[in-house]
């Protein structure tokens, strides 16, 4: 019986070691890649844009985001329904296979947008980021998007 139960808790003790082994490397290379990405002379892996179409000021933001490590990457950007004067926003969710890139784009809609540009107003749009390593572990981090662009472009 003794035997048994050393044999069983090697046995977990080994899967243990293996499954925070691979997460650990997913997460550094995730991170480094994505470091890797914004540092390259290739283009930035966040970029933004600020377009007036009458009155209405349209944000995009736009991420490329690679998956280097061994765990699928799960990524939504989002906001809350609820914002200043009208403001909405789409989500935008991609799963990163492992080895793959992925181009999400997040666009947010301002009604009365001229204020904005002008700095007449201060944008402040409540979103959003998760971040999961599939199926392990996730980060929320919530930011003010409108601090994101800044009037007269982003």
């Amino acid at each position: 019986m003794a035997r048994s139960l050393r044999a069983v808790g090697l046995a977990i003790t080994l899967v243990s070691i293996v499954t925070f082994s691979t997460l650990g490397y997913t997460i550094f290379a995730d991170v480094q890649g994505f470091v890797g990405s914004l540092q390259s002379g290739s283009g930035s892996a966040i970029s933004g844009n600020a377009v007036l179409q009458g009155s209405t000021l349209l944000l995009d933001l736009n991420a490329t985001v690679q998956n280097q490590g061994l765990y699928p990457l799960s990524i939504t950007l989002s906001c809350s329904s609820t914002q200043q004067d009208g403001a909405t926003c789409t989500t935008a969710h991609a799963t990163i296979p492992p080895g793959q890139t992925s181009t999400l784009v997040f666009r947010m809609s301002v009604p009365n947008g001229t204020e904005y540009t002008s700095g007449a107003k201060q944008l402040h749009i409540n979103g959003s980021a998760t971040l999961a390593l599939e199926p392990f572990a996730s980060v929320t981090i919530t930011k003010d998007f409108g601090t994101l662009f800044r009037p007269g472009g982003s």
